[in-house]
Protein backbone atom coordinates (compact mmCIF):
# COMPACT_ATOMS: atom_id res chain seq x y z
CA UNK A 1 0.00 0.00 0.00
CA UNK A 2 1.63 3.22 -1.14
CA UNK A 3 1.11 5.94 1.43
CA UNK A 4 0.92 9.43 0.01
CA UNK A 5 0.18 12.13 2.54
CA UNK A 6 1.93 15.35 1.57
CA UNK A 7 -0.71 17.28 3.50
CA UNK A 8 0.73 16.33 6.92
CA UNK A 9 3.98 18.10 6.03
CA UNK A 10 2.19 21.32 5.15
CA UNK A 11 -0.10 21.23 8.18
CA UNK A 12 2.69 20.55 10.68
CA UNK A 13 5.11 23.05 9.17
CA UNK A 14 2.43 25.75 9.34
CA UNK A 15 1.51 24.85 12.91
CA UNK A 16 5.14 25.11 13.93
CA UNK A 17 6.00 28.20 11.87
CA UNK A 18 3.15 29.97 13.64
CA UNK A 19 5.47 30.26 16.62
CA UNK A 20 7.54 32.79 14.70
CA UNK A 21 4.55 34.62 13.27
CA UNK A 22 3.46 35.79 16.69
CA UNK A 23 0.56 37.83 15.38
CA UNK A 24 -0.89 34.62 13.90
CA UNK A 25 -0.24 32.10 16.67
CA UNK A 26 1.57 32.10 20.04
CA UNK A 27 4.11 29.37 20.79
CA UNK A 28 2.79 26.74 23.23
CA UNK A 29 4.01 27.45 26.74
CA UNK A 30 6.67 25.16 28.17
CA UNK A 31 5.23 22.76 30.69
CA UNK A 32 1.75 22.84 29.15
CA UNK A 33 -0.15 19.58 29.79
CA UNK A 34 -0.19 17.11 26.91
CA UNK A 35 -3.39 16.85 24.92
CA UNK A 36 -5.63 13.95 26.00
CA UNK A 37 -7.31 13.20 22.67
CA UNK A 38 -8.73 9.70 22.28
CA UNK A 39 -6.13 7.42 20.72
CA UNK A 40 -6.39 3.92 19.24
CA UNK A 41 -4.92 0.90 21.02
CA UNK A 42 -1.58 0.27 19.29
CA UNK A 43 -0.84 -3.11 20.84
CA UNK A 44 -0.65 -6.39 18.96
CA UNK A 45 1.33 -5.34 15.88
CA UNK A 46 3.74 -7.92 14.42
CA UNK A 47 6.59 -7.47 11.91
CA UNK A 48 5.30 -8.17 8.37
CA UNK A 49 6.89 -10.92 6.31
CA UNK A 50 7.87 -10.14 2.69
CA UNK A 51 6.54 -12.31 -0.14
CA UNK A 52 8.92 -12.74 -3.12
CA UNK A 53 5.89 -13.19 -5.40
CA UNK A 54 3.79 -10.44 -3.84
CA UNK A 55 2.97 -6.96 -5.12
CA UNK A 56 5.25 -4.04 -4.36
CA UNK A 57 2.35 -2.08 -2.94
CA UNK A 58 -0.50 -4.37 -1.85
CA UNK A 59 -3.76 -2.89 -0.53
CA UNK A 60 -5.55 -5.15 1.96
CA UNK A 61 -8.90 -4.12 3.41
CA UNK A 62 -8.89 -4.69 7.16
CA UNK A 63 -5.14 -4.20 7.55
CA UNK A 64 -3.57 -1.77 9.99
CA UNK A 65 0.05 -0.64 9.71
CA UNK A 66 2.10 1.07 12.42
CA UNK A 67 5.21 3.20 11.81
CA UNK A 68 7.64 4.83 14.21
CA UNK A 69 8.44 8.37 13.11
CA UNK A 70 11.10 10.95 13.90
CA UNK A 71 10.88 14.53 12.73
CA UNK A 72 13.37 17.39 12.60
CA UNK A 73 12.25 20.94 11.92
CA UNK A 74 14.20 24.10 11.29
CA UNK A 75 12.87 27.63 11.03
CA UNK A 76 14.65 30.88 10.27
CA UNK A 77 13.98 34.56 9.63
CA UNK A 78 16.66 36.42 7.73
CA UNK A 79 20.23 35.05 7.73
CA UNK A 80 20.15 33.47 11.20
CA UNK A 81 18.71 30.13 12.31
CA UNK A 82 16.07 30.81 14.95
CA UNK A 83 14.76 27.40 15.98
CA UNK A 84 15.68 23.75 15.46
CA UNK A 85 13.89 20.89 17.20
CA UNK A 86 13.27 17.17 16.96
CA UNK A 87 10.15 15.16 17.74
CA UNK A 88 9.16 11.51 17.63
CA UNK A 89 5.94 9.52 17.59
CA UNK A 90 3.78 7.14 15.61
CA UNK A 91 1.84 6.98 12.36
CA UNK A 92 -1.08 4.55 12.24
CA UNK A 93 -2.81 3.52 8.98
CA UNK A 94 -6.19 1.76 8.72
CA UNK A 95 -7.53 0.30 5.44
CA UNK A 96 -11.31 -0.04 5.13
CA UNK A 97 -14.00 -0.13 2.45
CA UNK A 98 -17.76 0.36 2.53
CA UNK A 99 -19.87 -1.57 -0.03
CA UNK A 100 -19.65 0.08 -3.45
CA UNK A 101 -17.27 2.77 -2.22
CA UNK A 102 -13.53 3.39 -2.87
CA UNK A 103 -10.97 1.89 -0.52
CA UNK A 104 -10.25 4.29 2.36
CA UNK A 105 -6.72 4.54 3.77
CA UNK A 106 -6.90 6.63 6.94
CA UNK A 107 -3.80 7.98 8.70
CA UNK A 108 -3.31 9.30 12.23
CA UNK A 109 0.09 10.79 13.09
CA UNK A 110 1.09 11.77 16.63
CA UNK A 111 4.31 13.70 17.33
CA UNK A 112 5.44 14.29 20.91
CA UNK A 113 7.91 16.49 22.73
CA UNK A 114 8.24 16.65 26.50
CA UNK A 115 6.31 19.50 28.06
CA UNK A 116 4.24 20.33 24.97
CA UNK A 117 0.86 19.20 23.66
CA UNK A 118 0.80 16.31 21.20
CA UNK A 119 0.68 17.27 17.52
CA UNK A 120 -2.03 15.11 15.97
CA UNK A 121 -2.67 15.02 12.21
CA UNK A 122 -5.44 12.95 10.63
CA UNK A 123 -5.92 12.46 6.89
CA UNK A 124 -7.33 9.91 4.47
CA UNK A 125 -7.03 8.98 0.82
CA UNK A 126 -9.59 7.08 -1.28
CA UNK A 127 -8.34 4.55 -3.85
CA UNK A 128 -9.73 2.69 -6.84
CA UNK A 129 -7.91 0.01 -8.81
CA UNK A 130 -7.33 1.03 -12.44
CA UNK A 131 -5.84 -0.76 -15.42
CA UNK A 132 -2.39 0.62 -14.62
CA UNK A 133 -2.46 0.50 -10.81
CA UNK A 134 -4.17 2.08 -7.82
CA UNK A 135 -5.27 5.67 -8.24
CA UNK A 136 -6.22 8.27 -5.63
CA UNK A 137 -9.72 9.57 -6.40
CA UNK A 138 -10.09 11.85 -3.35
CA UNK A 139 -8.34 13.07 -0.19
CA UNK A 140 -9.47 14.14 3.26
CA UNK A 141 -7.19 17.03 4.16
CA UNK A 142 -6.97 20.05 6.46
CA UNK A 143 -4.43 21.98 4.36
CA UNK A 144 -6.93 24.66 3.31
CA UNK A 145 -8.74 24.93 6.66
CA UNK A 146 -11.19 22.52 8.32
CA UNK A 147 -10.87 18.91 7.19
CA UNK A 148 -12.80 18.23 4.00
CA UNK A 149 -12.85 15.78 1.11
CA UNK A 150 -11.10 16.97 -2.06
CA UNK A 151 -11.82 14.99 -5.27
CA UNK A 152 -8.95 14.48 -7.71
CA UNK A 153 -9.75 14.89 -11.40
CA UNK A 154 -8.08 13.07 -13.00
CA UNK A 155 -7.27 10.52 -10.28
CA UNK A 156 -3.55 10.35 -9.37
CA UNK A 157 -1.53 7.20 -10.06
CA UNK A 158 0.30 5.93 -6.96
CA UNK A 159 2.57 3.32 -8.51
CA UNK A 160 2.41 1.67 -11.97
CA UNK A 161 1.67 -2.06 -11.88
CA UNK A 162 4.74 -2.70 -14.02
CA UNK A 163 7.88 -0.94 -12.92
CA UNK A 164 11.49 -0.70 -14.09
CA UNK A 165 14.48 1.36 -13.00
CA UNK A 166 14.46 4.90 -14.32
CA UNK A 167 10.79 5.09 -15.29
CA UNK A 168 8.86 8.26 -14.42
CA UNK A 169 5.18 9.13 -14.28
CA UNK A 170 2.84 12.02 -13.52
CA UNK A 171 1.75 11.43 -9.92
CA UNK A 172 -0.96 14.09 -9.95
CA UNK A 173 -1.79 17.74 -9.36
CA UNK A 174 -3.81 18.83 -6.35
CA UNK A 175 -5.64 22.12 -5.88
CA UNK A 176 -6.63 22.80 -2.25
CA UNK A 177 -8.59 26.03 -2.69
CA UNK A 178 -5.63 28.16 -3.70
CA UNK A 179 -2.74 25.86 -2.76
CA UNK A 180 -1.43 23.96 -5.77
CA UNK A 181 0.71 20.84 -5.42
CA UNK A 182 2.15 18.95 -8.42
CA UNK A 183 4.10 15.71 -8.10
CA UNK A 184 6.15 13.30 -10.24
CA UNK A 185 7.09 9.70 -9.42
CA UNK A 186 10.32 7.90 -10.31
CA UNK A 187 11.71 4.38 -9.85
CA UNK A 188 15.24 4.76 -8.45
CA UNK A 189 16.34 1.12 -8.15
CA UNK A 190 16.75 -1.55 -5.44
CA UNK A 191 18.18 -1.26 -1.94
CA UNK A 192 17.89 -2.82 1.53
CA UNK A 193 16.03 -0.98 4.31
CA UNK A 194 16.65 -1.29 8.07
CA UNK A 195 13.56 -0.83 10.29
CA UNK A 196 12.36 -1.68 13.84
CA UNK A 197 10.60 -4.69 12.28
CA UNK A 198 13.88 -5.97 10.80
CA UNK A 199 15.98 -5.49 7.68
CA UNK A 200 14.20 -5.87 4.33
CA UNK A 201 16.51 -6.70 1.42
CA UNK A 202 16.01 -5.88 -2.25
CA UNK A 203 13.39 -3.15 -1.69
CA UNK A 204 12.08 -1.13 -4.61
CA UNK A 205 13.13 2.50 -4.07
CA UNK A 206 10.58 5.07 -5.26
CA UNK A 207 11.08 8.85 -5.24
CA UNK A 208 8.31 11.44 -5.53
CA UNK A 209 9.19 15.10 -6.02
CA UNK A 210 6.73 17.97 -6.01
CA UNK A 211 6.21 21.72 -5.77
CA UNK A 212 3.90 23.75 -3.53
CA UNK A 213 2.68 27.28 -4.14
CA UNK A 214 -0.30 29.36 -3.08
CA UNK A 215 -2.35 30.22 0.00
CA UNK A 216 -3.09 28.10 3.06
CA UNK A 217 -5.13 28.67 6.21
CA UNK A 218 -3.41 28.93 9.60
CA UNK A 219 -5.53 29.63 12.68
CA UNK A 220 -8.36 30.83 10.47
CA UNK A 221 -6.18 33.29 8.53
CA UNK A 222 -4.65 32.93 5.11
CA UNK A 223 -0.88 32.98 4.67
CA UNK A 224 1.15 32.56 1.50
CA UNK A 225 3.44 29.62 0.78
CA UNK A 226 6.38 30.35 -1.55
CA UNK A 227 9.05 28.19 -3.19
CA UNK A 228 7.69 25.02 -1.65
CA UNK A 229 9.33 21.72 -2.58
CA UNK A 230 8.60 18.19 -1.38
CA UNK A 231 10.70 15.03 -1.76
CA UNK A 232 9.41 11.64 -0.60
CA UNK A 233 11.58 8.53 -0.73
CA UNK A 234 9.99 5.13 -0.13
CA UNK A 235 11.48 1.64 0.21
CA UNK A 236 8.91 -0.99 -0.79
CA UNK A 237 9.19 -4.66 0.18
CA UNK A 238 7.31 -7.21 -1.95
CA UNK A 239 4.10 -8.32 -0.32
CA UNK A 240 4.39 -5.61 2.34
CA UNK A 241 4.57 -2.16 0.73
CA UNK A 242 6.48 0.78 2.22
CA UNK A 243 8.74 -0.31 5.08
CA UNK A 244 10.73 2.94 5.21
CA UNK A 245 9.87 6.50 4.17
CA UNK A 246 11.89 9.72 4.24
CA UNK A 247 10.05 12.96 3.50
CA UNK A 248 11.36 16.52 3.25
CA UNK A 249 9.55 19.83 2.79
CA UNK A 250 11.18 23.24 2.33
CA UNK A 251 9.17 26.44 1.93
CA UNK A 252 8.88 30.11 2.82
CA UNK A 253 5.75 31.15 4.69
CA UNK A 254 4.69 34.79 4.30
CA UNK A 255 2.38 36.27 6.96
CA UNK A 256 -0.35 38.81 6.26
CA UNK A 257 2.04 41.54 7.52
CA UNK A 258 4.79 40.46 5.11
CA UNK A 259 7.06 38.61 7.53
CA UNK A 260 8.97 35.72 5.91
CA UNK A 261 9.71 32.46 7.73
CA UNK A 262 11.79 29.78 6.02
CA UNK A 263 10.96 26.26 7.15
CA UNK A 264 12.47 22.84 6.54
CA UNK A 265 10.78 19.71 7.85
CA UNK A 266 12.38 16.25 7.56
CA UNK A 267 10.55 13.16 8.72
CA UNK A 268 11.40 9.48 8.63
CA UNK A 269 8.85 6.71 9.15
CA UNK A 270 9.96 3.10 9.66
CA UNK A 271 7.55 0.19 9.85
CA UNK A 272 7.05 -1.44 13.23
CA UNK A 273 4.29 -3.92 12.50
CA UNK A 274 0.92 -4.85 10.99
CA UNK A 275 -2.28 -6.37 12.34
CA UNK A 276 -5.72 -7.28 11.05
CA UNK A 277 -8.84 -5.50 12.25
CA UNK A 278 -11.76 -7.61 13.52
CA UNK A 279 -14.26 -8.37 10.73
CA UNK A 280 -16.93 -6.35 12.54
CA UNK A 281 -14.74 -3.21 12.48
CA UNK A 282 -13.99 -3.17 8.74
Amino acid sequence: MMRRFAGWVVVLSLWWAGAALAEERPHPAAGAPAAKAAAPDLRGFAPPMPDPRGEWSPVRVGEEVLYRIVSKREMSQGPHLKVSEGLSGTQHFVVSQAPGEPIKVASRSVLREQGRPDEVTQEAQYLRKGEDGYRVVALDTAVAGPTRTVPLDPPALLLPDRVEAGMRWDAGTYDFEGLRYSEEGEIVGRQAAKTPAGTYGDCLVVRHTGTLEGEVVMDGKKVRLKNGTVERMQWLARGVGPVLRKETLTATIVSRTGRHVKTRVVRQAAIEGVRQRPESAR
